[in-house]
């Protein structure tokens, strides 16, 4: 992650690869312009720039550091993944045993 000099703006480095929104959602999964502005984390990237003799600003992100984001949620995900299938695979059992001990209080009738 690039550091921030204390006044909340990052430090560009020479050989970062400043991109613009529409590549940073294509790396993010095709996030729609809506969902990419609402990300909180996305847009603490996000870098605004003015050229000058313009009025519209100009919305770049550090390629390096879009990519370390989507690395990240795509760990996350798989994490979460991991822990939703042992719940369901929990219940499940736990449907089994309820349904075997059903069975059994039935034929002991």
């Amino acid at each position: 992650m690039h550091m921030n000099d204390g006044n909340g703006d990052r430090h560009i480095l020479d050989d970062d690869e400043l991109i613009d929104l529409d590549e940073t959602r294509k790396i993010m999964g095709g996030v729609s312009v809506s969902s990419a502005y609402a990300n909180a984390e996305l847009m603490a990237l996000k870098i605004s720039m003015t050229p000058g003799g313009r009025r519209t600003r100009m919305v770049r992100f550090i390629k390096c550091e879009v990519h370390a984001l989507r690395a990240e949620r795509v760990a996350r995900a798989k994490a979460n993944a991991a822990m939703v299938k042992a719940e369901v695979e929990a219940r499940v059992e736990q449907r089994r045993v309820r349904q075997r001990q059903r069975s059994t209080v039935r034929f002991a009738e």
